[in-house]
């Protein structure tokens, strides 16, 4: 060419300097810079710095498109505080809405962050027809990348699980195949693949593989015992779980094959579907599936012709950042309707309305650790570009995006999180200070959108009415029997009762992957109670104890994999666990080695009559003017006699205080939560006192926590005296006629309770919006 014009440049590599310089020093070139008085003149404005440099070793003098407009022009910037990314994507919808459609055309939405794109073009508002978008749509935001990365997860974790273990047969890591049978396209799959129900086998295998308890599966468990649907379905659930043996080649199979059955259905959807609208969604599900299957197909290649990528990690790896760099361009028209693109795609571009989302420090500018391998000193002493210079680059951009547009607004997010946020841009502290000095016909307005708090959760009140069906159910109960436990449900909140005993709601079914501390319980009673059966109404001494504790541990991993189904106790937390009951029990036998020794001294035969005794008792209450008959029902874990004491004992593996054993009133044991332990012994007591015949004996009710063996066994206390008589099993039956009068009186209604703290471990808090 004769002549060669460079437009809109502002940070030039050292290649494009030499270039461009020696264009124009021998009169072949032109150069058109795009620049401000405002950021030029004043040195300490980083967004001139390239341009003050090049201005200077070029020594130009005549430099075109250099304007003043910050210094002229009328502009309205409004700053906005939004917390969260998807409050901006919310607020610039709202923007947006109230737009003139002339000003549609002159309008871009700037995203300094890429994952921002899917919540801005989901909250564009419908009144917007036209709008055309520059940046990619990036492939790590699919849900085919998040399928696959799924994938990748669960061959690793099955690679470490079995390096650990040395399984004999590869197994999988059951959270990891939750989420791939989880994931939305394989159900579509199981939706499609058949013609039988297979999408509710699909979802009744989730539920069986969440209730089966165990933790790791192999392949042929998976495949035969729980994904069984027959052909049509066999080879996509072992492209899915199959052992990738470490090799890449098969996992790149494995995929390609996945995206050939994908590919099938949303053609197939697509083909039948009656409504535009779908059939375009699965164009774009379509377009995911393309985009993959050419990085697998790169990646291939990568594979013939290197041989370093040995091992799934490193394949993985590659995978990552192949993903990282790829992108879906969108097909729009540049010249209609709102623009909405990313900062570098805003260069020499002007717009009369501009709304930039993420204005945010380590976003605009960008954070100061560099992608690069090359030491900061180093590419000081070789003048190649630092954080300084990338700084100057973004500077520019922002400000040059500002400089002929009137309407700006600005949001960043006001919530810290590790993608960044809560601080806002040193830019817009520096426009916030500077431009309104600068010129006064610049109008600067911020704003802080805030969350209103949320309605106070104990004025949302929950009441039950007691209709004819729930009196037939609370009737039941009544033949059927109320135990302590219920009866505790109600004292702790009476709307608990009615979900736990009424509708009979339980918790949700998780797979239970370390023992949990109810199956802990359950294994120490069970072991407590297999020791001391032959012993019933046996003089205990010290040789029977001492028998017992060899047997402890065989007893313990017995009752874990009886009660702790089709899971492994033989390591990991599990183990601790299994060794944590073991301790428990075998500390228990020799404290109760001490507690015989100690006794005989004084003389005192101490004799186990009861294990595990259920007994059961009826009781009369007056309901609106009729008499009803209630069956009370509990088991109590053991009952002994010492000397002339009779001690009815409650076995905790919980923590247990004092003072949930001390009753002061007996008026507190109708709805005291913190004396539930103690309503329950005197249950026990009550019931024992009602099944047998009382003569001299001395009776006490308490607890043996095996968290704390050296308290000993802990006693209910009424106003002070551990011992039960009969006026006190008097005043305990008073307080149960009572608690069931409440309980089965028509006219008073199942209710929320007013004390927060009985609702922290309630199963059922989601359901009250506690």
């Amino acid at each position: 060419w004769n002549k060669i014009i460079f437009i809109g440049f502002n940070a030039l590599t050292k290649a494009e300097e030499k270039i461009i310089k020696y264009l124009i020093d021998n009169d072949k070139a032109e150069i058109l810079w795009d620049a401000d008085e405002y950021y030029l003149k004043n040195i300490q404005q980083e967004a001139g710095w390239f341009l003050r440099k090049y201005f200077k070793t070029w020594k130009q003098t005549d430099i075109k498109w250099k304007e003043d407009n910050f210094a002229n022009d009328n502009k309205n910037i409004t700053v906005i505080g939004v917390p969260q990314n998807i409050g901006q994507a919310k607020v610039n919808g709202e923007i947006l809405l109230n737009l003139d459609t002339d000003d549609q055309q002159e309008t871009a939405v700037v995203l300094a962050d890429e994952n921002l794109l899917t919540p801005v073009l989901n909250s564009i508002p419908e009144n917007i027809n036209e709008f055309n978008v520059t940046m990619g749509f990036p492939l790590k935001l699919t849900p085919l990348y998040d399928l696959f990365d799924s994938i990748f997860t669960l061959q690793e974790n099955a690679e470490k699980f079995n390096k650990i273990q040395k399984f004999k047969k590869f197994k999988f890591y059951y959270k990891d195949v939750l989420k791939i049978l989880n994931h939305p396209y394989i159900q579509k799959l199981s939706e499609f693949t058949s013609k039988d129900n297979s999408s509710f086998l699909l979802n009744n295998s989730i539920l069986e593989i969440k209730s089966s308890n165990k933790i790791l599966f192999t392949i042929d468990e998976l495949i035969m015992k729980y994904l069984n649907f027959g052909d049509n379905h066999s080879n996509i659930i072992k492209s899915l779980f199959t052992d990738w043996k470490q090799q890449p080649l098969i996992a790149l199979e494995n995929f390609t094959f996945l995206i050939e059955q994908l590919r099938n259905i949303f053609i197939g959807l697509g083909a039948n579907s009656e409504i535009k609208q779908n059939y375009n969604d699965y164009k774009i599900e379509l377009e995911y599936l393309y985009s993959f299957a050419k990085i697998i197909k790169r990646i291939k290649t990568l594979l013939s012709d290197f041989n370093f990528i040995n091992n799934i990690k490193t394949f993985h790896s590659i995978f990552n950042q192949v993903i990282n760099i790829s992108t879906i361009p969108f097909y729009g028209e540049p010249l209609k309707g709102i623009q909405i693109m990313g900062m570098l795609e805003t260069r020499t571009l002007d717009f009369k309305n501009v709304i930039m989302l993420s204005v945010n420090e380590d976003l605009i500018p960008s954070g100061k650790n560099p992608n690069s391998f090359i030491p900061y000193d180093i590419k000081r002493e070789f003048n190649l570009p630092a954080y300084k210079e990338k700084n100057a680059v973004f500077a520019y951009h922002f400000y040059r995006l500002l400089q002929r547009s009137k309407n700006i607004y600005l949001l960043y997010n006001t919530e810290a999180n590790d993608l960044g946020g809560g601080d806002k841009s040193r830019f817009i502290t520096q426009i916030i200070n500077e431009l309104p000095k600068y010129n006064p016909k610049i109008n600067i307005e911020e704003k802080l959108l805030s969350v209103p708090p949320v309605k106070d959760k104990n004025n949302y009140n929950i009441e039950i009415p007691k209709t004819n069906n729930i009196i037939e159910k609370l009737k039941q109960k009544a033949m059927s029997g109320l135990s302590p436990s219920s009866l505790n449900s109600y004292r702790n909140c009476s709307l608990q009762f009615y979900f736990k005993e009424i509708i009979g709601l339980g918790e949700v079914e998780e797979v239970e992957e370390t023992i949990d501390a109810a199956t802990l319980g359950t294994v120490i009673h069970d072991v407590m109670f297999t020791l001391y059966k032959p012993y019933l109404n046996t003089a205990l001494n010290v040789d029977i104890v001492k028998k017992m504790i060899p047997m402890v541990k065989d007893l313990t991993h017995g009752s874990f994999i009886k009660h702790y189904k089709n899971s492994d106790v033989n390591y990991g937390k599990n183990l601790l666990i299994v060794n944590v009951a073991n301790n428990f029990i075998k500390n228990f036998l020799k404290e109760e080695i001490k507690f015989i020794t100690e006794n005989q001294k004084k003389g005192n035969t101490i004799i186990v009559n009861y294990l595990e005794e259920k007994f059961e008792s009826l009781i009369k209450i007056n309901t609106s003017g009729e008499y009803n008959t209630i069956k009370l029902k509990g088991t109590t874990d053991r009952i002994d006699t010492v000397g002339n004491t009779l001690r009815i004992i409650d076995y905790k593996t919980g923590r247990v205080e004092t003072k949930e054993l001390n009753v002061k009133e007996w008026e507190k044991l109708m709805d005291d939560s913190q004396l539930a332990k103690s309503f329950q012994l005197l249950m026990y007591a009550y019931l024992f006192y009602k099944n047998q015949q009382i003569n001299s004996q001395y009776i006490e009710a308490g607890i043996i926590t095996f968290r704390n063996l050296s308290n000993g066994f802990m006693k209910v206390a009424l106003n002070g005296s551990t011992h039960i008589d009969e006026p006190s099993f008097l005043e305990f039956e008073n307080v149960i006629k009572q608690l069931l009068e409440t309980i089965f009186d028509i006219n008073i209604a199942f209710r929320q309770t007013d004390i927060i703290d009985n609702c922290k471990y309630c199963s059922f808090k989601s359901i009250c919006n506690r």
